[in-house]
């Protein structure tokens, strides 16, 4: 009967001694953050593609491309002349012929982007992306030189 008692306060002191533990609680599985950026630029896209808004689109790409020479060139592009486009050929080592192109294109419709009763031609908007493309391109094939 006595082996019963040791036993029993055995038993209760491994019970305590083991559940003394700090228990840790179950973490619960999160599911990972979407990208719904491409979902977005769908969404917008669409929207200036039902206004037939070929003005915004323009000058939006215009932006986007003048935030590009800012960011990985380092460039002031508050003004948009001669000693900018140098400096872009040299720092990106692009054809002057495209830049200018860029430039001259964006010059040329820029006139007309506040006149509300002049329309900038889907063809005139595709043609420009066109040639900030290539700008990309050769960009991309120039860094292939030198890896």
């Amino acid at each position: 009967m006595v082996w019963a008692w040791y036993v029993l306060l055995g038993t209760g002191l491994l019970y305590v001694l083991f559940r003394a533990k700090r228990k840790q609680r179950i973490i619960p599985v999160v599911a990972p953050n979407r990208n719904t950026s491409l979902e977005f630029v769908n969404t917008i896209s669409s929207l200036y593609f039902q206004q037939q808004n070929h003005k915004t689109i323009f000058r939006k790409q215009m932006q986007l491309f003048l935030s590009h020479l800012r960011n990985r060139y380092n460039l002031v592009t508050r003004d948009l002349d001669d000693q900018l486009i140098r400096k872009i050929i040299i720092r990106s080592e692009v054809d002057e012929e495209t830049v200018r192109a860029i430039f001259d294109e964006y010059k040329r419709v820029e006139k007309h982007l506040d006149d509300p009763y002049v329309e900038v031609a889907s063809k005139t908007l595709v043609n420009f992306y066109l040639m900030i493309e290539k700008f990309h391109k050769e960009v991309a094939e120039n860094e292939g030189k030198y890896n």
